[in-house]
């Protein structure tokens, strides 16, 4: 019997694909669990590379096609063809650790919670990774009693039944960035809690420079303004936005945070390009969220 299933959206990401697989067919699980990659209309090697691991493990690895969706279309195509209890979301540039499924499973269980959420830890390959691994940029945003308030689907788990019972994430949400945390919203809101697994552990390949980054902050902006639609203390003023893009440069945090990163023993240059693209970052978001979903 089948008792986790681990689902990934995938989109031409074939050469990352390996090295995330061979963590998912690795993993220390004492159970059945099956592998469901969704590939989302990928125009690479992807489709190739799939059926190859397919055919290497034809009982645990199962691949699903569809045109290009989005990533919370994929999701939710992967969980519905799920069997297993609760559904694990790992994304398609990212390695799990070998305990990663058992520890969200672990939280799951001791807890009683809905879902949980495991730390992603960025690569440090240059210092855009160093300054997202710095600035928190892809961890999970956390409530004030310690539990989750944002998801991020890099990393986490759901209970089959709760998912379905909500309607999956929001397929209008198209771009990468702000169906994880649409979803956790309602899913606090409907009473159900979100729990740190702080043991299940991933680590993000990370290949962005600074155009792929600002391009990510870009979407997220994007997805925000999709949840403003729903939660209105995600809203922005859009006049408002336009004025702060005029303002920020004169804003006195950019020399806070010079400071902050120089104190926190960031060298003199680098700590020049993270107040850079701190700036930079917000004005993509900023630009996102006026160009809306």
């Amino acid at each position: 019997m089948i008792r986790a299933s681990v689902v990934v959206p995938t989109f031409t990401r074939a050469k990352l694909l390996p090295s995330l697989l061979e963590s998912l067919v690795g993993q220390e699980y004492d159970g059945q669990y099956e592998v469901l990659i969704v590939d989302d209309g990928s125009r690479d090697e992807t489709p190739g590379v799939l059926n190859e691991w397919k055919r290497r493990f034809p009982d645990q690895v199962h691949v699903l096609s569809q045109e290009n969706s989005g990533p919370a279309a994929a999701r939710n195509r992967g969980a519905r063809a799920a069997k297993g209890s609760f559904v694990a979301f790992i994304d398609d540039d990212c390695i799990a650790a070998a305990s990663w499924l058992r520890s969200l499973e672990r939280a799951l269980q001791e807890t009683g919670a809905a879902a949980a959420g495991g730390p992603v830890i960025n690569d440090e390959r240059g210092w855009i990774g160093r300054y997202i691994n710095r600035e928190s940029v892809i961890d999970h945003v956390l409530a004030r009693d310690g539990t989750v308030a944002e998801l991020i689907t890099a990393n986490a788990a759901v209970r089959a039944d709760v998912f379905h019972a909500l309607g999956g994430f929001d397929e209008a949400i198209r771009v990468p960035g702000g169906e994880d945390t649409e979803f956790a919203l309602r899913l606090r809101a409907a009473g159900h809690r979100i729990v740190v697994a702080p043991e299940a552990r991933v680590r993000h390949q990370s290949r962005l420079d600074l155009a792929d980054y600002l391009r990510m902050a870009f979407r997220h902006g994007r997805g925000r303004w999709r949840l403003g639609a729903r939660f209105p203390e995600y809203r922005f003023s859009v006049p408002g936005l336009r004025f702060l893009w005029l303002a920020w440069p004169v804003r006195a945090w950019m020399a806070r945070d010079y400071r902050r990163y120089r104190q926190g023993s960031v060298p003199t240059s680098e700590a020049l390009r993270y107040v850079a693209l701190r700036y930079l970052e917000n004005l993509a978001r900023m630009a996102g969220y006026i160009r809306g979903s």
